[in-house]
C-alpha cells in the first residue's frame, strides 16, 4: 500500500446523484483487498453465490491471479490467528489471576 500512496493512486472518483463525489482517497487494506478479490479481472462474475464465466474476457492470467488468492488467504489466516491467540492469551492470563 504505501507503493501506492508514494505513486499518489487512488481509488475512483464517483460522482453521485446529488451532485457530490465519493472516492478519489488513497487505497486502503480494505478496498485493496476487494480490488485483488475481484473475479472480473479473469473472466468470470459472481452472481448469488455462484461463480458465473463473464461476458468480458479476461484480463489477467489465472495461475497469477490464483497465487494472488493464496497469498491474500494465508495473510488472513495468519493474522485470524494471531489475534485469536492473543484473545486466548488475555483470556488465560484474566483466569490465572482470578
Amino acid at each position: 500500500m504505501r507503493d501506492l500512496k508514494d505513486k499518489n493512486i487512488q481509488t475512483k472518483i464517483r460522482l453521485r446523484v446529488t451532485g457530490a463525489t465519493h472516492g478519489g482517497i488513497p487505497f486502503e487494506r480494505g478496498s485493496l483487498f476487494y480490488l485483488l478479490r475481484n473475479r472480473f479481472y479473469i473472466g468470470e462474475v459472481k452472481y448469488k453465490g455462484e461463480i458465473l464465466p463473464g461476458e468480458q474476457p479476461a484480463i489477467m492470467d489465472r495461475e497469477l491471479f490464483d497465487a494472488v488468492q493464496q497469498k491474500l488467504t494465508d495473510q488472513w489466516s495468519h493474522r485470524n490467528h494471531a489475534i485469536s491467540f492473543l484473545i486466548w492469551s488475555i483470556s488465560f492470563c484474566a483466569a490465572i489471576m482470578i
